[in-house]
């Protein structure tokens, strides 16, 4: 649906970089969505390569969008407040993951309290990044070390 106005019925093998372009530009506006549509298509021509669908995937060089922004805005005071005093358990997790340990929220919710360890009396969380890949061994910030027995309880997290 979001590449056939642009493309409609030209075969792979004909792609030329101005679909490329177009796609992406198309979206514009969501630069995070032109970025990942840019890529899904970059895998699939690659995997059409091999197969004869294609000669060339033109959108291996199609720069992607810069985002704009300096990124979220941290909580306000009053939202923790809220989730430290209403919360369930397993929001109260969350958002106390997410605050000490400085992580994305796909990576919190990866998060596997199975494979943390206690090292010369601290407890030490690894965490492979989602968006790098980066392996990062994460200390456990002494705000967030007596909430350790909730994340034990809490069924959502692995």
């Amino acid at each position: 649906d979001k590449i056939g106005p642009i493309i409609g019925d030209v075969l792979v093998r004909e792609f030329r970089a101005k679909h490329g372009h177009e796609l992406r530009d198309l979206y514009a506006d969501r630069p995070t969505t032109a970025n990942h549509l840019i890529s899904v298509m970059q895998s699939a021509v690659a995997w059409g390569l091999g197969r004869d669908y294609a000669d060339v995937n033109i959108f291996r060089d199609v720069k992607r969008l810069k985002r704009g922004g300096d990124g979220y805005d941290p909580w306000p005071q009053w939202a923790l407040d809220l989730v430290w005093e209403h919360g369930p358990p397993d929001m109260i997790m969350a958002v106390a993951l997410g605050l000490y340990t400085g992580q994305r929220r796909a990576d919190v919710i990866r998060m596997d309290r199975e494979a943390m360890e206690c090292r010369e009396g601290r407890w030490w969380l690894p965490v492979r990044q989602q968006k790098t890949g980066i392996l990062l061994d994460i200390p456990i910030h002494s705000q967030l070390e007596p909430l350790l027995p909730l994340m034990w309880q809490v069924s959502h997290l692995h």
